[in-house]
């Protein structure tokens, strides 16, 4: 193949929509210096990448160097993706396979390496393209070197790559954690991935999970990738058997690998989830924690007899979190709500607020707000709030035996939540451990976790107000067991 004389026609069939991304990050972002792409996997993550690296270094002489931590990973890992990477965009005669490097007709090179030092980090002077696979199994001090190595006219995008195998990884703590981060006009094929940028402006934050791969569950139109069943159908099975390991590696949710104390001992995400839909033509019930860090939350649920359901979250991050947005937000995502809207919360948010208005306080505002746009509402809140040891013991008797027949549910989609059940653990008082950390965008210090369950807690306990004080003890003669709210 001769670049110079002859022109390299590609099909848009050829490639997943994140290859699209890249190559226009690439285009036609040139402050972009740091892409960094994490999730499930299965969804071409480093394959995207090989793809880009393999058609920039045939057409454009670039090269590249791609790591793994451990040399002896190599050959089955980024050796086997660049070589997908040739071969789906039709290149093959343009480059030269060597046992741990590629050489374009062009004159570039492409180099496999293991990273066993720091000091191997430093030779990536005259690169244009670094990649980081697994970046998670790397230092920080490693990612830090070759990031700062990769300088010059020539250098274009330091990619890593990495599967979120564990929220208290350095990457998540001191790298994604370290940025604000914005949301793009760039769209991936599922609704949980995103691509977002950091205010600088200088990084490219993307989630992408296997439904994106149209060389997992084929491409929209039919006609072209493949449709993988037998990947499908291990993805499905391991949901059931090992919620862990689908939340990490399908879902490409944060891993917790801090088990035992929790708060909740008895939720099972195995049997507490599902994936029931909103019905329009049910009243919805909303519940509200109204601490604004890390955001202000807000739950959604449906409910017929003893059964209820959460079928939403609302968790707006600096600079959003406030009520007028939050409210907004709810609006955006149920217009069509003709039912009454049951509020429920805390109940000392009732209390008079010294830069409100007289007789206005949390939960006048959210009638208000609702009601002027067409809503019916109603409040429900406690005479005064379950304690949270009894509560706790009341909610745990649900996940463990459906006590009184009550069956409580949470969406699949509710990963904040799933994450707080997962990680609130119990204080030695038997009630929930509210361990703080501060945010290093804008140095507030904030509980980290407990503000979803609050707001379950709230729902729970009140609208199944009758069970709730027969659990205690209090039920009053004559009084029929059934929840407060029975359509």
């Amino acid at each position: 193949m001769n670049t110079k004389t002859r022109k390299i026609t590609y099909s848009r069939k050829w490639f997943n929509p994140l290859f699209f991304i890249l190559e226009d990050i690439i285009l036609n972002k040139p402050r972009v210096s740091n892409v960094l792409i994490y999730g499930g996997k299965s969804s071409s993550k480093t394959v995207s990448i090989s793809q880009i690296l393999a058609k920039r270094g045939l057409e454009k002489g670039e090269s590249s160097l791609m790591f793994r931590k451990e040399s002896a990973r190599v050959k089955d890992t980024i050796k086997k993706s660049f070589n997908v990477g040739i071969d789906t965009t039709r290149l093959s005669e343009g480059w030269t396979r060597l046992d741990r490097e590629f050489r374009s007709i062009t004159g570039a090179e492409v180099l496999l390496k293991g990273l066993e030092s720091e000091e191997k980090a430093k030779g990536v002077e005259g690169y244009s393209f670094v990649v980081f696979d697994e970046l998670n199994q790397f230092l920080k001090e490693e990612y830090d070197q070759a990031d700062l190595s990769l300088r010059g006219e020539k250098a274009k995008i330091f990619f890593a790559t990495w599967n979120p195998v564990s929220k208290e990884s350095w990457v998540k703590k001191e790298l994604v954690d370290a940025y604000e981060w914005i949301d793009t006009e760039y769209e991936l094929p599922h609704e949980s991935s995103f691509v977002r940028i950091s205010s600088c402006g200088t990084i490219i934050l993307i989630r992408t999970m296997y439904e994106d791969n149209y060389w997992a569950v084929g491409s929209p139109c039919g006609t072209y990738g493949f449709v993988d069943e037998k990947l499908i159908n291990k993805y499905k099975k391991l949901k059931t058997t090992n919620y862990e390991a689908y939340k990490v590696n399908v879902l490409g949710e944060w891993g917790n690998v801090d088990r035992g104390g929790e708060f909740y001992k008895e939720f099972d995400p195995n049997k507490h989830l599902n994936n029931t839909k909103y019905d329009p033509n049910s009243p919805l019930h909303i519940s509200f924690d109204e601490n604004v860090n890390p955001y202000l939350t807000l739950s959604v649920y449906q409910a017929k007899g003893l059964k209820s359901w959460k079928i939403d979250e609302i968790c707006l991050e600096h600079p959003k979190n406030t009520l007028k947005h939050t409210l907004t937000e709810f609006k955006r995502r149920y217009p069509q709500n003709r039912e009454t809207v049951y509020i429920y919360g805390d109940r000392t948010s009732l209390k008079q607020d010294t830069k409100l208005q007289k007789g206005q306080n949390f939960y006048t505002i959210i009638e208000d707000d609702l009601r002027s746009s067409g809503y019916t509402t109603k409040i429900r809140l406690p005479s005064k709030n379950p304690s949270v040891s009894a509560r706790g013991n009341f909610i745990n008797e649900i996940f463990r035996s459906n006590i009184f027949g009550i069956e409580y549910t949470i969406n699949e989609k509710c990963v904040k939540t799933i994450d707080d059940y997962e990680c609130v653990k119990e204080a030695s008082d038997g009630t929930k451990s509210k361990e703080k950390t501060k945010n290093p965008k804008t140095g507030v210090t904030y509980e980290k976790y407990g503000h979803l369950t609050d707001t379950d807690d709230y729902f729970i306990c009140e609208y199944y107000k009758l069970e709730y004080n027969k659990y205690l003890g209090k039920r009053k003669k004559g009084m029929v067991s059934k929840p407060i709210n029975s359509q």
